[in-house]
């Protein structure tokens, strides 16, 4: 190139020639999160499979197929990046992250805000894994072993209902049974009337058909009073007394013994209701039919 080519490599502008060898892709890291230690902890293991997927195969580098292993929730948002796809994942949208030894390797969506739930309790989490086989090269496919979904729930109920923290194992306990359902009597109750009532309420339905509807003709759920009464039964007979269940004054029902709402509104008969609400339903034959909700404190 002579005095022209020796100004150009003076200047540094001179093409290299190609070495043949490009650079690797970078492969995603998992992401750090501050690993918490909890006052309680519970181990969930069963029989129930749920996928989990995995973004970063590292991790588990050291798990052969068919091998089970713990994994510790993580419910710290975090994004994780796929090695194999370069997709990502929040779980500060959905899901929680799983981790390994310290490492968090992949996310799942299955129960996450129930898993997330028990974590803001203030309970440790370590799900049982197991490796089924191979995604694909150094990514492998893993599943989680839990028990029933429904286990999970009645034990998270009967923590709330406790207000303590419960071992999982004894989640049929007398008093661990008896607090899952104060909690769940109360969600339901919640639902019926559209607003958040306490633990401890106690309550049902009625259901008034249209044409013997004597009340307000409304959309949505609305606030009505209730009362009820035993009616007497004739001197001699052996039969249950029928609750009658005024609504505003009128007399909308007669509830028999035969009637799956019969117990609880016998049971507190005569009592005034914490709070009463009425919303208009469609009946099984397609006809509108009238829900009352009535909810008492506990006793």
């Amino acid at each position: 190139m002579g005095l022209f080519g020796n100004i150009l490599r003076a200047a540094g502008i001179v093409a290299k020639k190609p070495s043949g060898k490009y650079p690797e892709p970078a492969v995603p890291t998992p992401p750090a999160f501050i690993p918490m230690s909890y006052e309680n902890n519970v181990a969930l293991s069963g029989d129930c499979e749920r996928q989990v997927y995995v973004y970063y195969g590292e991790p588990l580098s050291g798990i052969k197929i068919g091998e089970y292993f713990g994994a510790d929730i993580v419910t710290e948002p975090l994004v994780l990046t796929s090695a194999l796809t370069g997709g990502t994942w929040d779980t500060s949208d959905n899901g929680v992250a799983l981790a390994y030894r310290g490492m968090v390797f992949g996310a799942t969506s299955a129960l996450g805000q129930t898993l997330s739930k028990i974590v803001r309790s203030g309970t440790g989490v370590t799900v049982r894994c197991r490796m089924v086989g191979w995604y694909a090269p150094g990514v492998p496919d893993v599943i989680m072993t839990i028990p029933d979904p429904d286990e999970i729930f009645a034990w998270v109920d009967a923590c709330e209902g406790l207000g303590r923290f419960v071992a999982f194992d004894k989640r049929h306990d007398e008093e661990c049974e008896a607090a899952t359902s104060k909690v769940q009597t109360a969600r339901w109750l919640s639902k019926m009337c559209g607003r958040e009532l306490p633990v401890g309420v106690d309550g049902d339905c009625v259901y008034i058909e249209d044409d013997k509807w004597a009340g307000r003709r409304k959309s949505g759920i609305f606030p009505v009073e209730v009362s009820t009464e035993l009616i007497p039964t004739p001197r001699g007979s052996k039969a249950k007394p029928h609750v009658a269940v005024f609504v505003n004054g009128a007399m909308a029902a007669d509830v028999s013994a035969r009637c799956v709402h019969y117990k609880t509104l016998a049971e507190h008969a005569g009592e005034r209701p914490y709070f009463a609400c009425c919303q208009k339903r469609e009946g099984h034959d397609g006809s509108p039919i009238w829900r009352v909700t009535v909810v008492y404190l506990g006793r």
